[in-house]
């Protein structure tokens, strides 16, 4: 999650310092950020279940790590899938207005 708040930070970096949003470098940062939103939920969906069941006990009293209600529960993280989407959905709006600009380019 740390490197996709970090490729957004350089698309931010890069248009604040006057370069086009519309080029090949920032459509590739957006869909990469995509990518690695659908890899974390994928990450979480298997990593779950695995630390749910996860109990140890020290100095007679007992841990557990639980992450879902019932233990061994799938636990799907829609809000990061959302979020892939609308990278996703910024990556082609991204990638349409490299088109046009370069349909105005060849206009002019």
């Amino acid at each position: 999650m740390g490197l996709a708040f970090t490729l957004c930070a350089l698309v931010a970096h890069d248009v604040a310092k006057g370069a086009t949003p519309f080029s090949e470098k920032q459509i590739r940062r957006m869909l990469v950020t995509g990518w690695l939103m659908v890899g974390f939920t994928l990450f979480c969906l298997f990593w779950d279940p695995l630390v749910s069941a996860l109990s140890f006990s020290f100095g007679g009293v007992d841990f557990g790590i639980f992450t879902s209600d019932q233990p061994g529960g799938l636990n799907l993280n829609f809000e990061t899938l959302i979020a892939a989407g609308a990278f996703f959905l910024f990556a082609y709006i991204l990638s349409y207005g490299k088109t046009l600009q370069e349909l105005a380019d060849e206009a002019l």
